[in-house]
């Protein structure tokens, strides 16, 4: 486009980066995401995948960058191989290039221009967002951005429940190196998911994020189940990752009535789930009271690979709010509700 080159970002770019999240609200997710450049680049060895749209000074306003797509690759499994997947965290049009039809052709250029340098078999063969509507608008931006599904909900309203976990299900401060074998065991069933380690969920639940980890084991450490909680809008206990071999019906049992425990004595009403549909567990659990609900979160996803196409991915994709990157602390407030942190900003007003 006149005016405008795309490319990767340089570190020549740093006080336009700057300037570029100052354009948008605390706490807004994009600038949340720049701001944040370091902690979302550390789980990966090859960093952030982030193109820029770098204007000239123009009648708009001074030298300046108008859009950026900014991503972070995610270590995955597909049929047991190693793979790359990436999250887009933020695609954004700086808000002086929002006005009129420049806005949405700033971010189809920059976005094709995304794709061709990052989406490949090789490389990430499945590039992801999810969010509402405004999300899907953002970054329906090149080629091959499909709509994956609107994610249902499992939800359950607690009225009563035990004031202690069942025996046998434990809460942990953190994961060890047992979620590994944990994982594999899930991985089974999940012909394309984003790998689970010590490492990567550590990164994900911060031990001092005030999630809840509850899991079904012995005392040397065996892992058969678990799963990761937080509160999330108000009165509401969400899961955020459910890792429960489909063989393990006791346990899933088990954490069942530790949800509802955990709800009941954290004095919250609602626990809420979003699992794949495709799930045994997205039935078995409505066995044991959860309903389904609908939602306006979407999944999108590019793939890279003939056969990995938007059907294959809505059979086969393991997608929990695990694959979210948003980790909290302390001081930040909770989750929320699904999918409540949108992944880009419109590219129009």
């Amino acid at each position: 486009m006149d005016g405008l080159e795309l490319r990767a970002v340089r570190g020549e770019d740093e006080p336009y980066l700057g300037a570029f999240a100052q354009a948008f609200a605390p706490g807004d997710v994009v600038r949340s995401a720049i701001e944040r450049w370091g902690h979302f680049a550390t789980p990966h060895p090859s960093g952030l995948r982030v193109v820029v749209a770098k204007a000239v000074a123009d009648a708009r306003g001074p030298e300046r960058l108008a859009a950026i797509v900014m991503a972070r690759p995610v270590p995955a499994r597909i049929d047991e191989d190693g793979r790359v997947f990436a999250e887009v965290i933020a695609a954004a049009v700086h808000p002086l290039d929002r006005i009129g039809v420049r806005g949405p052709r700033v971010l189809a250029a920059l976005g094709a221009a995304y794709l061709a340098e990052h989406s490949a078999p090789e490389r990430d063969v499945i590039t992801f967002g999810f969010g509402g509507e405004s999300a899907w608008r953002s970054l329906r931006f090149g080629p091959g951005v499909e709509l994956i599904r609107r994610q249902p909900l499992l939800v359950f309203d607690v009225n009563q429940g035990t004031a202690a976990l069942p025996s046998g299900v434990f809460s942990l401060h953190a994961f060890g190196d047992n979620a590994a074998a944990l994982f594999e065991r899930c991985a089974i069933d999940w012909r394309a998911c984003a790998v689970r380690d010590a490492t990567t969920l550590a990164w994900r639940f911060p031990a001092d994020g005030g999630y809840v980890r509850l899991v079904v084991g012995d005392a040397e450490g065996t892992l058969d189940a678990a799963l990761v909680t937080a509160r999330g809008a108000p009165g509401t206990l969400r899961v955020l990752d459910w890792l429960v071999p489909s063989d393990a019906v006791g346990a899933q049992s088990l954490l069942v009535q530790a949800l509802i425990t955990t709800a009941r004595t954290s004095g919250l009403a609602r626990i809420e789930l979003a699992l794949p549909p495709w799930s045994p567990a997205f039935n078995t659990l409505q066995n044991h009271g959860f309903k389904v609900h609908a939602s306006d979160r979407i999944v999108f996803a590019r793939s890279a690979h003939p056969r990995l196409d938007t059907w294959w991915l809505r059979d086969h994709w393991w997608f929990q709010p695990f694959d979210q990157a948003r980790p909290r602390s302390p001081t930040e407030p909770p989750e929320g509700p699904l999918g409540s942190w949108p992944v880009t900003a419109d590219p129009c007003p």
